[in-house]
Parts: structure tokens; sequence; C-alpha cells
């Protein structure tokens, strides 16, 4: 699972990393639609860091399905010993989790997380992403 992951998060960053090597050498062109960030340019080639991208996502959300048909072990009621259940609830207790994101509407961040540095992460990288369209806008 964490292979078809990590292709479909490493197809969308070649694709926006793509996207923006075309801005730099003027190929593509960054606008701002009301609040809606958009790529165009009149160059056949600005396909290949879309599909790129949309194949990324497709990857990513097809995933848990890759995933959904792995056999699934059971254990027989009544035969697992004490000792070793209390020592399963033990490491769920110790287990925490943790989440975060961040959500980009045009220049408008919108940043969850239940944990304190992931929100800080999600900060930077929020200011970060501003400070990159920015300078592509304005530039």
């Amino acid at each position: 699972m964490r292979a078809t992951l990590a292709a479909g998060y490493a197809l969308i960053v070649a694709g926006v990393v793509l996207y923006f090597v075309m801005a730099f050498l003027g190929l593509a062109h960054f606008a701002l639609f009301v609040v809606f960030p958009v790529v165009y340019s009149t160059q056949a080639i600005a396909l290949i860091p879309f599909a790129l991208i949309f194949l990324g996502i497709v990857l990513l959300m097809l995933t848990p399905f890759v995933y959904m048909r792995r056999p699934v072990e059971f254990e027989p009621y009544g035969f697992e010993d004490q000792l070793g259940q209390e020592a399963q609830e033990e490491g769920e207790r110790e287990r925490k989790s943790s989440f975060g994101g961040l959500v980009m509407i045009g220049p408008v961040p919108i940043i969850f997380s239940n944990d304190r540095k992931i929100t800080y992460a999600m900060i930077a990288l929020a200011i970060i992403l501003i400070a990159v369209f920015l300078f592509l806008y304005f530039r």
C-alpha cells in the first residue's frame, strides 16, 4: 500500500514541478480566476503535467480498493490467551495517531490538525505555497 501511495504522490509532485519549470521557461502561465489559481498554455506539451497530476490523483483514489482484496485473518473466539489479550490492549492504548491537512481555496488556506507540530508544519506549507503563487503571479 505504501508503494502505491508513494507512486501517486510522486506523480502529483512531478506534475507540479513540471508546471513550475514550464512557467519559468515561459511555456505555461499562471492566473487567478476569482480565487482559484489557473495554469494555462498554448503548447500541447502542457498536457503532460496535467496527465501526471490526474493519474496521481486517480492512483491515490484507487489505492484503498486495490488492497481491499487482502484476506482478513480471523482468530477463533475463545482460543486467545488472557495474557496475549492484555498485551494487545496495552499496545492499543499506547498507540496515538495524528492527522492534519491543508486545503487551499484560491489564496485562502484552511488548516486542520489534532497535533500542534502538524499544525505548525501546515502553516509553514501554506505560507510557502502562497509565496510561490504570488511570486509566479506578479513576476
